[in-house]
């Protein structure tokens, strides 16, 4: 069954069953998912121009709602992949955010974060009105370092990381343990929302877990 197109790396395939055996390894994947509708678009940003934001380490960002939902389930397919990623059905997923984020760049060289505080957990994020990538502050993505616990991963002399492209008819979907790169580049803004088996409790507080995701 497909359920539109996939990139992991610089390849693209059906979303499939290995697919998921793709993701597994790598620890992330783009989502080819249609553009979205401009009115979704429109209300994202009127959202965020209106709320007060929180100014944070490299993000400036506020909670979004469910136009923030509607926006990163354009394709109405992200909700069969969550479920089948953590093998458990939509409603019994914890949600957190969603969250309306701009990326504004870090000043401290080699800062490492988690994609999402909860190892059990995915994270959705898709760009507003232009690709992200790491020229305008999307981070890098370091491939399996879900599997690594945090001092492996400090140990380890050749780290994979990946400058990705994601498309704004893209979502860029990630396992919360994958290690992450901030940029010193800013400009994208990108909605985020997270998924996990269980709540979040005390990982909330770990200092690898990005900023936003306490909305």
């Amino acid at each position: 069954m497909e359920h539109g197109n996939v990139s992991v790396g610089t390849g693209r395939l059906a979303f499939q069953v290995n697919s998921a055996h793709l993701m597994e390894h790598l620890g992330y994947m783009c989502i080819r998912d249609g553009e979205p509708r401009e009115e979704d678009v429109t209300e994202v940003e009127r959202v965020y121009n209106e709320n007060p934001k929180h100014h944070k380490e490299s993000f400036q960002y506020c909670k979004g709602g469910v136009e923030c939902e509607r926006f990163l389930n354009s394709g109405n397919q992200i909700r069969n992949i969550i479920e089948g990623l953590l093998n458990k059905r939509f409603p019994d997923i914890k949600k957190q955010g969603p969250a309306i984020v701009e990326f504004a760049g870090t000043r401290e060289h080699g800062k490492f974060m988690r994609a999402h505080p909860s190892r059990e957990a995915v994270s959705v994020f898709r760009p507003l009105r232009d690709p992200a990538c790491w020229d305008n502050g999307l981070f890098k993505l370091y491939t399996s370092s879900h599997h690594q616990t945090e001092v492996q991963f400090q140990n380890t002399d050749n780290r994979d990381a990946h400058e990705i492209v994601v498309g704004t008819d893209e979502v860029l979907v990630i396992f919360g343990g994958l290690h992450v790169q901030l940029s010193p580049n800013s400009g994208i803004r990108m909605v985020w929302q997270g998924f996990s088996k269980r709540p979040m409790l005390s990982d909330i507080w770990s200092p690898l877990a990005l900023p936003f995701m306490k909305v």
